[in-house]
């Protein structure tokens, strides 16, 4: 099973199934707080409804960030930074900006090597 782990207590899978199976077989004693999907120059991340919330974004700078993020009828709509809410979701409240800095970069190059 592919989770991408944001802290020991919030991670999220690749797939609804694998999702589903941590409610029956939990990690860290958790069951999973979403799905994501692994783009090119992204990682989406979905709520247990299936709903985006948030991407982890690598830029034309080769910046790495999140931000929050919704579906439209227009296409997805990507904010600058994340939300209040959004942040709590993930579990980043009270981190540092370099700590978050760190946790980015990590993310990033667990999903992305595999």
């Amino acid at each position: 099973m592919e989770n991408i782990h944001i802290t020991p207590e919030v991670y999220f899978c690749n797939t609804n199934e694998n999702a589903i199976k941590t409610l029956f077989r939990p990690i860290n004693g958790r069951t999973a707080s979403g799905t994501f999907k692994k783009l090119k120059n992204q990682i989406r991340f979905f709520d247990l409804s299936g709903k985006l919330f948030a991407s982890l974004v690598k830029n034309r700078h080769d910046e790495i960030i999140f931000v929050s993020a919704t579906k439209t009828e227009e296409g997805i709509w990507y904010s600058f930074s994340l939300s209040t809410v959004d942040e709590k979701r993930l579990g980043l409240s009270g981190l540092s900006y370099f700590e978050q800095k760190e946790l980015e970069e990590k993310i990033w190059e667990t999903a992305h090597s595999a």
